[in-house]
């Protein structure tokens, strides 16, 4: 098998053409700028894969890989558990001994179908399929998995796996906080002033708050518990809920279990949105609203970062911190103008946050 490399004019990627004992030819493009190292990498992985012969790899190895990369992570019981519940569901579909290099596209497409006319939401096989990916990606990384992972994603999917960008405004917190019904109100004041999870906030006691901090503790990492400072809404919010406490558990589940309680949540919340008629918030989102507040009033990242039970800064800026309207206003007035000249001086990083 033979190959080479290159990169189109005006294209930021490297491409490594191959063209195979048989005739037939594949393509792989890198994922990074200047990418070039990559490319030469899965080139020589496809060589030796060829000249040594195709190493079978199931389904169920695969996503036992990822799972031993998850536990490495520190994710937590809960989430490798989740991780269980939907591998089961792609493994019945899919046959646990099913050769994951001949996973084509067609196979995702025909599952999604399938579990559509289960009555599954698009949200739950987007979940699904994540995982699968994943579990592909972790193969490829070993050596043990040479096609391309992302080309099996359903293009109906792409708004499910494209992350949300929805944060709600101060204006529509008070709107909400009028709208919703009395009993959800001290949830949705926690839930933007703190960035709780949902699976976090069901496990909060009165002990946990100690001196205007609270403690969180972290459900989907391994050590990710962290400590809160309250501000002066979340802290009459809570008082409330520790005066009302009787067995200690700040907020306590009104349902049958778990599930229930999250969707009868979820729908005092939609129905809120839906007759204030502006756009539907989230659970995630309100998480998000945190640390776009914290990113308006120009809060320290690393705080932030912490408040949020992450390592990664970068996970936070990109994926929860949502600019204002009035952020990139006060952007463009920076702009020269016939009354503001350009600086003679040379320009400086921008800030992270402001």
């Amino acid at each position: 098998m033979s190959y080479h490399l290159r990169r189109y004019e005006a294209s930021k990627y490297w491409y490594a053409r191959i063209t195979r004992p048989d005739g037939t030819r594949g393509n792989w493009k890198s994922t990074r700028k200047t990418a070039k190292r990559d490319a030469e990498r899965v080139a020589q992985q496809w060589d030796a894969a060829e000249s040594s012969g195709h190493t079978l790899v199931t389904l169920e190895q695969a996503y036992s890989l990822l799972a031993k990369h998850m536990q490495r992570k520190g994710d937590s019981a809960r989430t490798l558990e989740v991780l269980r519940l939907k591998a089961s569901h792609v493994c019945s579909a899919f046959g646990r001994e099913r050769d994951i290099s001949t996973i084509k596209l067609a196979d995702t497409e025909a599952y999604m179908d399938h579990r559509r006319e289960q009555g599954r939401k698009d949200a739950t096989i987007a979940k699904e399929l994540g995982y699968l990916i994943g579990a592909l990606k972790r193969c490829f990384k070993h050596n043990l998995y040479l096609g391309n992972y992302e080309a099996l994603w359903p293009d109906s999917l792409d708004k499910q796996f494209k992350g949300r960008e929805r944060w709600i405004t101060w204006h529509e917190y008070l709107r909400l906080l009028d709208e919703i019904a009395p009993q959800w109100k001290d949830h949705l004041i926690v839930y933007t002033s703190t960035g709780v999870r949902f699976s976090e906030l069901y496990v909060l006691r009165t002990s946990d708050i100690r001196g205007g901090v609270l403690h969180v503790r972290g459900t989907k990492t391994d050590g990710a518990d962290r400590r809160i400072p309250l501000s002066e809404e979340a802290s009459e919010a809570l008082k409330r809920r520790t005066a009302e406490s009787v067995d200690g558990t700040l907020f306590p589940i009104n349902s049958p279990d778990i599930d229930s309680q999250k969707r009868a949540w979820l729908r005092a919340l939609a129905g809120a949105c839906r007759r204030l008629k502006i756009p539907h918030a989230s659970t995630n989102d309100l998480r998000r609203t945190f640390v776009s507040w914290c990113w308006h009033r120009g809060l320290d990242e690393r705080a932030v970062v912490k408040w949020m039970g992450h390592s990664s800064e970068k996970m936070v800026r990109n994926v929860y911190g949502q600019p204002s309207m009035e952020h990139y206003k006060a952007e463009i007035a920076k702009f020269p103008s016939r009354h503001l000249p350009p600086s003679e001086t040379p320009p400086t990083q921008p800030t992270q946050w402001n």
